[in-house]
């Protein structure tokens, strides 16, 4: 949530978490994973931004569009205002191979300004020697659970090229929505086999039905695919920002990442691939809740990056 920012990714983070899974090569401090098809993609990337209406409203959803004859890679999101009482609860294609959706809505406590989040979209060619799969499962609990973990796992000989995920309340199946919900972390494998997405209920929240989905655009990897190593910021109470860069030759296709250790009491407020700087890689922002955070947590960054 920056309180003066303009429709470009560059910096900012909060809810998620997930994980990945298959072969792995260490080179030069990343994982390289060798693909099938090795095909390369990184160049004919580009991101495409979406935004909200720009009001008070309670729960609003933007969407990215990709142009046609491109296909939805990955995306990311970010809040614009809304102080420390606007949350990220939605970063995710939802399956559909056209758009990307980021969703976010005003804490417990409401938020009485103006504020709008931007959907971000990295869209590029449909590759038929990629085979790309959109990917999800569902978790979901009625016992009053403060934290809900899900993973999904790539089909059989595909990796992950970018994760998704959502907190999922009583109303998501009927409205997309998720009052009193934060998406904590989205976090690919070590192997970008599967990808684990955490969502934690909100401090002083109280529901009863508690689920987070977990999603990844799998594919024969690329050429040059490859998990750069986690960034980690420091143990506080306080807000946190991490920006990371893919390897030179390469671009970013995914940022991935979210909070540890939050417990509900922090969130994210932009998760996003680089815009302006071509895709050479990605940013988180968190931040503690209207109420401050009584415990110390961490904020951490992965990027997926191809050739």
């Amino acid at each position: 949530m920056n309180d003066v920012k303009a429709p470009q990714p560059s910096r900012r983070p909060r809810l998620i978490s997930l994980t990945f899974a298959a072969a792995v090569a260490l080179t030069a401090g990343q994982l390289a994973l060798s693909s099938p098809a090795s095909a390369s993609v990184g160049s004919d990337l580009r991101l495409v931004p979406g935004q909200s209406a720009t009001d008070s409203g309670f729960s609003k959803q933007a969407t990215a569009t990709c142009p046609a004859g491109t296909v939805v890679y990955g995306g990311g999101g970010d809040i614009v205002n809304g102080g420390h009482e606007v949350i990220l609860y939605e970063l995710d294609s939802r399956g559909d191979r056209q758009h990307f959706y980021a969703s976010a809505h005003e804490a417990v406590g409401g938020y009485t300004g103006n504020w709008t989040v931007y959907a971000w979209a990295v869209c590029g060619p449909d590759r038929p020697e990629l085979g790309l799969a959109y990917t999800s499962a569902v978790n979901s609990t009625n016992t009053g659970a403060r934290g809900v973990r899900t993973t999904v796992t790539c089909p059989a000989g595909k990796k992950v090229l970018s994760v998704g995920g959502a907190a999922a309340g009583p109303f998501w199946y009927f409205q997309h929505q998720a009052p009193g919900m934060i998406l904590d972390s989205l976090n690919p494998s070590s192997d970008l086999r599967s990808v684990t997405v955490a969502s934690y209920q909100e401090d002083g929240a109280n529901n009863n039905d508690a689920g987070t989905v977990a999603a990844a655009i799998c594919g024969y990897a690329p050429a040059g695919l490859q998990l750069v190593p986690r960034t980690t910021s420091a143990s506080s109470t306080a807000d946190k920002a991490l920006t990371r860069e893919c390897p030179t030759g390469t671009r970013a296709i995914s940022a991935a990442g979210g909070l540890d250790g939050a417990g509900g009491q922090a969130y994210l407020d932009r998760l996003v691939p680089h815009h302006q700087s071509g895709l050479t890689g990605g940013d988180i922002d968190t931040r503690h809740d209207t109420n401050g955070s009584s415990r110390s947590w961490t904020a951490s960054l992965n990027l997926i990056c191809a050739q």
